[in-house]
C-alpha cells in the first residue's frame, strides 16, 4: 500500500519543529544573557529608528524582549544552514564565528534580513529592514528569474502600500549615529577608487553569495554585525579556504589591542568570503562534490 503524505500536514510539523527550537533558544538566551547595548539603547526605547523603514516597528512589536531577538538571531542561522545542506564543520564554523556574536552582543536584527532571503520572494520586505549587504543577493538572485518583472511589480506594490499607510516616510529618514565613524566598515572610507570596484563588482556578480560579499565592501555604511548574513555561504566551503575564512571573521577583534586603526580589518571577512567562493567555483568542475557544492548555492526549502 502506498502511503501518501499529506503537503499541508508536513508544512505544519515543519513550523511546529521551527517553533519548538525558536522557543528552546529563547530560553538559552534568557539564561544567558548578554548586553545587548544596541537593544537597550536603541531598538527598545525606539530610539533614531527613522533609520529604518517604518514597518520595523511591526517587528519590534513581535519581539518584547532581547532573548526573543537572540533566539531569532540563533533560529534563523541553523535553519539558513539547513537549507544549505550545512554539515557538522559548516555548523561549527559560522556559529564560532565573530559576526554573529557580534550581532548577540549588539542586539541588532540581522537575523531579519537573513530571514528575508530564506523567504524570497515574500521576504523582500524583510530584507529591506536592513538591506546593506542582504540586497545584493536579491539582485543577483532576481537577475535570473524568469518572473523577474512580476516580483519587480510586487515589490513596487508593496512600497506603494507603505506610502499609503506610512506617508512619506523617506522624508523622515535620518542617518545612523555611526555613519562615517570608526565603527562604518564601508570601502568608501577607506578610498573612493575601492568603493567604486567593489560596488561594480556586485552589480556583475552573477553568484548571489559572491554579490553580497562584494555588496557588504560597496554598501555606503556597515557594521561588522551586518556580515551576519554571510555566515551560511560557509557551507559552500571546505577545508582550507573554510579555515581561512572563518579566520578572517575575527580579523576585527585586532582592534582591542590596535585601536581604532585596525577595524578596518574587518573587511576582510566579506573579502576573503568572495575570494574563496570565487577559488571554490573555478575548481569546480574538477571537485569530487560539484554537485553538493551546486546545491549549497540556495536556500532549499524542501530540506527542511
Amino acid at each position: 500500500m502506498v502511503v501518501t503524505r499529506n503537503p499541508a500536514q508536513r508544512v505544519a510539523k515543519t513550523i511546529l519543529f521551527w517553533l519548538v527550537i525558536y522557543g528552546i533558544l529563547v530560553g538559552v538566551s534568557a539564561v544567558v544573557r548578554l548586553p545587548g547595548s544596541d537593544w537597550v539603547h536603541h531598538w527598545q526605547p525606539r530610539f533614531e529608528i527613522d533609520a529604518y523603514p517604518p514597518w520595523v516597528e511591526l517587528l519590534l512589536f513581535l519581539l518584547p524582549g532581547l532573548p526573543f531577538l537572540s533566539g531569532l538571531t540563533l533560529t534563523a542561522l541553523l535553519l539558513a544552514l539547513r537549507l544549505r545542506r550545512a554539515n557538522h564543520w559548516h555548523i561549527l564554523a559560522a556559529f564560532s564565528a565573530m559576526p554573529l556574536f557580534w550581532t548577540l552582543w549588539l542586539g541588532q536584527i540581522d537575523a531579519v534580513p537573513l530571514l528575508g532571503l530564506i523567504s524570497l520572494p515574500w521576504g523582500l520586505p524583510l530584507v529591506l529592514l536592513k538591506p546593506q549587504v542582504a540586497i545584493w543577493y536579491v539582485w543577483s538572485w532576481w537577475r535570473k528569474r524568469p518572473d523577474r518583472w512580476l516580483i519587480a511589480l510586487g515589490g513596487v506594490a508593496f512600497l506603494a502600500s507603505t506610502f499609503f499607510i506610512w506617508g512619506w516616510w523617506p522624508g523622515r529618514f535620518s542617518l545612523p549615529a555611526a555613519y562615517r565613524t570608526v565603527y562604518d566598515l564601508s570601502a568608501w572610507r577607506i578610498h573612493w577608487i575601492l568603493g567604486v570596484a567593489a560596488l561594480l563588482g556586485a552589480l556583475w556578480e552573477p553568484d548571489p553569495d559572491r554579490a553580497m560579499a562584494l555588496g557588504a565592501l560597496a554598501a555606503p555604511y556597515i557594521q561588522g554585525a551586518s556580515y551576519f548574513v554571510l555566515l551560511p555561504a560557509l557551507a559552500r566551503l571546505s577545508g582550507w579556504p573554510l579555515l581561512v575564512v572563518w579566520l578572517t571573521s575575527w580579523a576585527g577583534t585586532a582592534a582591542l589591542f590596535f585601536g581604532d586603526a585596525a577595524r578596518p580589518l574587518a573587511a576582510l571577512f566579506p573579502l576573503a568570503l568572495w575570494a574563496a567562493l570565487r577559488w571554490t567555483s573555478n575548481r569546480r568542475p574538477f571537485l569530487a562534490n560539484a554537485q553538493v557544492d551546486g546545491a549549497r548555492q540556495a536556500y532549499d526549502t524542501k530540506t527542511v
